[in-house]
C-alpha cells in the first residue's frame, strides 16, 4: 500500500506506505520542514520525529502532474503560488513533436512533456540530497483514467472505470513510475485518486500538545 496526499496551498504532502516487509512508514513536509510519524500499536497515539530531508520532500510534491499543471498555470497568469503578482520564469516549447513546459519554482526548474493528450507523461527536475549529491529524478505517468464518457461529447473522469472516488471530474493516471538518473525505483498502480480531500498537517508541537 503506497498513498501520497499533496495539499499545494500549503504546500505540504504526507506520503504513507507499507510493504510484506516493510513497516508502515509516514513521511511529512510542510513548507519545507519535515518530519516523521508513527503510530503506537494500538493506534491511540501518533509521534513524530524530525528529518533533515524538507527541501528534497518539498520538491517531490511539484513532481505530481496535478501540482506541476497548477505551477504552470500560475506561472502563465504572472502569479505566484500564494496567488500574489509576480514573475515565475516559465517556457513552452516543441521538442521532438512533443508540447514541453518548463517552470522554476522555489528556484529549482522542472520539466514537463506533455502526450498526446495534452496531459503529462513525463515530469523531471534535479534533486539536491543532504551531503551534496544531486540526482535526476523523473515521474513517469500513464493510462490517465477518463472512465465513461457521456454523451455530450467531452471527457469526464466519472463512471465505474474511473479513479477520482470524488467524482469531480479529475483524471488520474493509473500507473506511475520513478526513476532516479535513469534507474526505475518506483513502480506503482494507481488504485484511486481522491481530488481535493479534506488534509490537515499539524506541526508537532500542536500534535504533541493536543495528545
Amino acid at each position: 500500500r503506497y498513498s501520497y496526499a499533496v495539499a499545494i496551498h500549503i504546500p505540504a504532502s504526507r506520503l504513507d506506505f507499507e510493504g510484506p516487509q516493510t513497516p508502515r512508514t509516514i513521511r511529512v513536509v510542510k513548507n519545507t520542514r519535515a518530519w516523521n510519524e508513527s503510530w503506537n500499536a494500538d493506534k491511540s497515539k501518533l509521534s513524530t520525529s524530525p528529518s533533515d530531508h524538507g527541501v528534497q520532500r518539498a520538491q517531490m510534491m511539484w513532481l505530481t502532474p496535478h501540482a506541476f499543471l497548477h505551477a504552470a498555470a500560475f506561472a502563465s497568469a504572472k502569479k505566484c503560488l500564494d496567488g500574489k503578482a509576480c514573475t515565475t520564469p516559465i517556457r513552452v516549447a516543441q521538442e521532438a513533436g512533443k508540447t514541453v513546459i518548463e517552470v522554476q519554482l522555489n528556484g529549482v526548474a522542472y520539466k514537463g512533456t506533455m502526450g498526446a493528450d495534452k496531459r503529462p507523461e513525463r515530469i523531471e527536475t534535479v534533486i539536491k540530497l543532504p551531503g551534496g549529491a544531486s540526482k535526476k529524478i523523473a515521474a513517469i505517468y500513464a493510462d490517465y483514467r477518463t472512465g465513461e464518457k457521456p454523451d455530450a461529447g467531452f471527457g469526464l473522469a466519472a463512471g465505474k472505470d474511473a479513479l477520482d472516488k470524488f467524482h469531480s471530474g479529475t483524471y488520474w493516471p493509473s500507473r506511475v513510475t520513478h526513476e532516479m538518473d535513469g534507474v526505475k525505483v518506483l513502480d506503482l498502480a494507481v488504485t484511486e485518486g481522491w481530488a481535493n480531500p479534506y488534509m490537515v498537517f499539524p506541526d508537532p508541537e500542536l500534535l504533541a500538545k493536543a495528545q
